[in-house]
């Protein structure tokens, strides 16, 4: 049980740390034989970030008391970072972690800390970190914020430092790097478990992490897999040659009449490296526009999150167009969609709302 506790809060520590950064893996790109690619670079002002969970890493060990200590994880979770490198007071993080799950190498213990004498993970699914502020200290920072556990919110201080400052990764992704380390007591949120195991586990649980944020370089991502062709790829190249509204007329009717066939990849996805290359390419609004089709053509059958995620993208990009009043609507929709959604959070914050 404290194990898990103390894990919940490591992912909350792990993704404030992260607030300071951000990256990702990325997929293998080809380039545009529209439009050459543009090289990313670190923004000049602050930006949403998210953790990349396939590089990195945010564990917890417990002490059953007197002797060896037990680790664990929790590896479902997202999170989302406002971060703003000229001024990291500005950032902050939101963080939303899966219980279900909960990783020990015990199966059996995983799931009593699943259980009502642990987390009750049918009732309180998420473990949840909102950050207040960030603020230096010493020769690091400290994220103070909000960790809700079960039905319980406590205040809580999480040390850490920036490892590897914003930069280009080798994928060509703008990415920076944090890590840190803090200790809750797991009897602060009520995980508390069966009287026997209460006495056996320590209170304390130690949380480290080290996590690394990024933004996509959508330039350097390929277009969905050599057996089918891309949506996203077909409208951009399109828009090149015959301009948007044209480009957005074909692909709608191509969805019409080919969305059930094998060689096509309507997947959502296509649609936002779309978008994301011609944000990166001074084209937002464009961008915005292929998002609003995407959206007008699959929510219906999409997931809740997922349409929240192209929302907050598109107001992102109706952000940077400059219309500010349609980027608060798009985010008031996504909210809408998924109201928990850690991307809707961190997104509010850096527009103010």
């Amino acid at each position: 049980m404290t194990i898990s506790m103390r894990h919940v809060v490591f992912l909350g520590a792990a993704l404030v740390g992260s607030l300071a950064a951000a990256t990702r893996p990325t997929l293998a790109a080809k380039k545009s034989v529209a439009a050459p690619p543009v090289a990313a670079s670190p923004p000049a002002t602050g930006q949403v970030y998210t953790i990349d969970d396939a590089h990195s890493f945010v564990e917890f060990s417990v002490r059953l008391i007197g002797f060896n200590r037990v680790r664990g994880s929790f590896p479902q979770y997202e999170a989302h970072i406002y971060y703003d490198s000229a001024a990291v007071e500005r950032s902050s993080v939101s963080v939303r972690v899966s219980v279900e799950g909960v990783d020990t190498h015990e199966p059996e213990r995983d799931h009593h800390l699943e259980s009502p004498a642990f987390f009750d993970a049918k009732t309180f699914p998420f473990i949840r970190f909102e950050s207040r502020s960030i603020r230096a200290a010493g020769d690091g920072l400290i994220a103070d914020g909000d960790l809700t556990i079960r039905d319980v919110t406590k205040p809580t201080t999480i040390p850490f430092a920036i490892t590897s400052p914003l930069g280009i990764d080798p994928f060509d992704n703008p990415r920076f790097s944090a890590a840190g380390r803090v200790v809750i007591n797991r009897r602060d949120f009520g995980v508390i478990g069966p009287d026997f195991w209460n006495r056996a586990i320590s209170d304390s649980v130690e949380i480290e992490f080290e996590v690394g944020c990024r933004r996509w370089n959508f330039d350097r991502l390929g277009w969905g897999d050599s057996k089918r062709a891309s949506i996203g790829q077909r409208i951009f190249e399109s828009a090149e040659r015959s301009g948007m509204t044209a480009a957005l007329k074909e692909s709608r009717e191509l969805y019409q009449k080919e969305r059930g066939s094998p060689d096509w990849n309507f997947g959502l996805f296509e649609y936002m490296k779309c978008a994301g290359r011609l944000g990166q390419h001074g084209r937002p609004r464009d961008g915005a526009a292929v998002l609003g089709q995407a959206i007008e053509l699959k929510a219906d059958s999409t997931a809740a999150a997922d349409v929240a995620t192209v929302r907050c993208q598109r107001a992102e990009l109706l952000l940077r167009a400059g219309d500010r009043a349609a980027a608060r609507d798009e985010l008031a929709r996504a909210e809408s969609a998924d109201s928990s959604s850690t991307y809707v959070r961190a997104l509010k914050r850096s527009m103010g709302t």
